[in-house]
């Protein structure tokens, strides 16, 4: 009846949070890639970026290069060419679930673009792309609500492994979710805790999964 330490309980609440929240982290890893392409559409015409290409074309240094734009929707957002969603775990590393990176990184700009205090303000309804405003705030407010969901689950399965302790009352008290985290069970330190309730719990995170996780 093996101890179900720290180091694995946080390890073991990693996976369970990369199960239930891998898809709704790539969907705001899309949408931000989505919003760059949209608000540099917004600051450069066709027509300008076909010069700008045609300018590199002759000269690779001619123009400086950005992957990240600093806008203002009434809040200020940082929308870069390499998205990245996890989870922020106090004294531990981030969980990581979902990274996308836009097939050209950096993409050409002019000068006033690269400064580090330059912010670009995108007005409600502007022609020139009406929704971007709109689309940038639900994404602000998407990823913040993510933010929270994910950090209260983690905690949540956190204590849920806490409070069964040990390997073998992880495998009585909780099987649904072993297909994600058996591996990661030790089996050479004997002791334990009282067991928990987890119905509500496999619900939450969706257990057990339909399959093994790869």
């Amino acid at each position: 009846m093996a101890k179900l330490n720290k180091g694995t309980r946080e390890l073991m609440a990693s996976a369970i949070m990369k199960h239930t929240y891998k898809e709704k982290a790539k969907a705001l890893a899309d949408r931000q890639i989505a919003l760059f392409d949209r608000v540099y559409a917004y600051l450069y015409s066709k027509d300008e970026r076909a010069a700008m290409d045609a300018l590199l074309a002759l000269d690779k240094d001619a123009l400086p290069t950005t992957n990240s734009f600093k806008v203002n929707v009434g809040l200020t957002a940082h929308i870069n060419s390499h998205a990245i969603v996890r989870i922020y775990v106090r004294n531990q590393a981030d969980i990581y679930l979902a990274t996308k990176t836009r097939e050209q990184e950096h993409v050409p700009v002019m000068h006033k673009h690269t400064r580090w205090d330059s912010r670009i303000n995108i007005p409600d309804g502007d022609k020139r792309d009406p929704k971007l405003h709109e689309d940038i705030r639900a994404w602000m407010t998407d990823s913040d609500r993510f933010r929270d969901e994910t950090s209260i689950g983690y905690r949540e399965a956190l204590a849920a492994l806490e409070g069964l302790g040990t390997s073998k009352k992880l495998r009585e008290g909780w099987p649904e979710v072993l297909p994600l985290i058996e591996s990661l069970i030790p089996d050479d330190v004997r002791g334990g805790l009282p067991a928990v309730q987890v119905t509500t719990l496999n619900a939450k995170f969706r257990l057990p999964p339909e399959k093994e996780a790869a």
